[in-house]
């Protein structure tokens, strides 16, 4: 895929994006999302602030961290930031409308410090019929095989209406087992599913030891919803993983992050090339990748 020349070009702080009943505000640094309101003005998104900075990182080409801070490519060691690079640096605005808007980060200097791979990776946001869709592509422009994992990592807020039993329904069941991390590397003992008749109850004390990582889901769908029925649907393509996450009993915040992945943190044993690293994807020379999330908020009447 090659992107053409921008309906509008520049480093623009914040864009809102509207379709008359939904608003997205994104920001170009790390082309994330800042705010997400439902029709009913609930505004649905973390603030950000203590105790987690972000509100809704894209995670690339790493998820989590890899063994040392630094990947092999070739033979050669790179220092690699947790989460990679994207969250952490300025996206090129090529297109802004009412109810979209695209950006894009490409291969520079800065970048090849950390991964030696000509990518082009863009990201788009659309609003319509009172959905958020986001699509990733990403590209290889290189002349060599390019492995890379992607995610998104959005904070919802928790509790997202009343105080109560928050759940999070999964359209399939997923008996598989679940994973956690350890100093954010992918341990190694599996746990029995949390997820019982498609529904994950939503409890502090499931996240006492980190995230719930359900490396490879039959859902594409899931609902995350408040007992006074506040809620919101959330849809994914080209993602294989689902992780639920919040903060620590030693740094409570009042966030839920569920996170698409397509690939998942590196092993702690782990110890070869980046191209093979369990669960990352590899794009051929001048092929290019696309995963979509869609998001769409929803009220439900309750007695």
């Amino acid at each position: 895929m090659t992107f053409g020349l921008p309906t509008m070009v520049g480093m623009a702080d914040e864009v809102v994006l509207r379709d008359g009943t939904i608003r997205l505000a994104v920001s170009s640094h790390g082309a994330e999302p800042q705010s997400l309101r439902a029709p009913d003005g609930t505004e649905l998104l973390w603030g950000g602030g203590a105790p987690w900075k972000r509100h809704a990182p894209v995670l690339f080409p790493i998820i989590c961290r890899v063994p040392e801070d630094s990947v092999v490519v070739a033979g050669d060691r790179y220092p690699m930031p947790q989460h990679g690079l994207a969250r952490d640096h300025d996206f090129q605005v090529i297109e802004v409308g009412g109810d979209r808007a695209t950006y894009v980060l490409r291969t520079d200097s800065t970048t090849l410090d950390h991964y030696p791979y000509d990518f082009t990776l863009a990201v788009a946001y659309t609003v319509a019929d009172g959905t958020v869709t986001i699509t990733y592509d990403v590209e290889n422009n290189g002349p060599s095989e390019m492995p890379y994992s992607l995610g998104w990592h959005p904070a919802f807020r928790w509790p997202l209406g009343e105080e109560g039993e928050h759940v999070i329904t999964f359209d399939e069941r997923e008996p598989a087992p679940f994973r956690r991390v350890a100093d954010n590397l992918l341990a190694p003992q599996e746990h029995e599913s949390v997820v019982i008749d498609r529904r994950l109850v939503v409890r502090r004390e499931l996240f006492d030891d980190g995230a719930v990582i359900m490396t490879d889901v039959r859902s594409r769908g899931l609902e995350y919803r408040s007992p006074d029925g506040h809620g919101l649907r959330m849809e994914w393509e080209g993602f294989g993983g689902i992780t639920v996450w919040t903060t620590g009993p030693d740094k409570p915040g009042d966030l839920l992050c569920i996170e698409p992945w397509a690939g998942s943190p590196a092993p702690a044993d782990f110890s070869g090339e980046l191209v093979d690293h369990p669960g990352t994807a590899v794009l051929a020379p001048g092929a290019r990748a696309r995963h979509v999330v869609r998001v769409t908020p929803f009220r439900v009447e309750t007695d």
